[in-house]
C-alpha cells in the first residue's frame, strides 16, 4: 500500500501518532515497544531471505487505480504477539473498537 499523507504533519502522520500517544498515556511507555515503520498491508511473509521486487512490480503494473482514498474510520487497540519461531502475529479479542468522529460507524 502506497499511502500518501504519511509524512509528519499529514492526516495518517497525525493519527498515527495521536493513538500513540493515547496508548502511551493509558498503558505506559512500555505498551508500544513495537514500531511497524511505514505504513502498509501485507500481502505474505516469508520466513526466510526472498526478492520482493518481482511481486512489487508486477503489482503496480496490475493492479489500477494505483491510487485510492482511504477512510479510517475506527481503531482497534490489539495486544499483538509476534512468534519468530512460527513467523507469525496473534493476538486474542480485540481490547477496544474506538470509532472515530465523522467516519463510517
Amino acid at each position: 500500500m502506497d499511502l500518501d499523507l504519511d509524512l509528519p504533519g499529514e492526516p495518517f502522520a497525525m493519527l498515527s501518532e495521536r493513538v500513540g500517544t493515547a496508548i502511551r498515556g493509558v498503558f505506559g511507555a512500555d505498551a508500544l515497544r513495537y514500531d511497524p515503520g511505514v505504513p502498509h498491508i501485507s500481502l505474505a511473509y516469508a520466513a526466510g531471505p526472498e526478492d520482493s521486487g518481482v511481486v512489487q512490480s508486477q503489482l503496480r503494473r496490475a493492479v489500477r487505480p494505483n491510487r485510492a482514498p482511504l477512510t479510517v474510520g475506527a481503531v482497534w487497540l490489539l495486544d499483538v504477539i509476534q512468534d519468530a519461531g512460527r513467523s507469525q502475529y496473534r493476538w486474542h479479542e480485540p481490547i477496544a473498537r474506538i470509532p472515530l468522529q465523522g467516519g463510517p460507524r
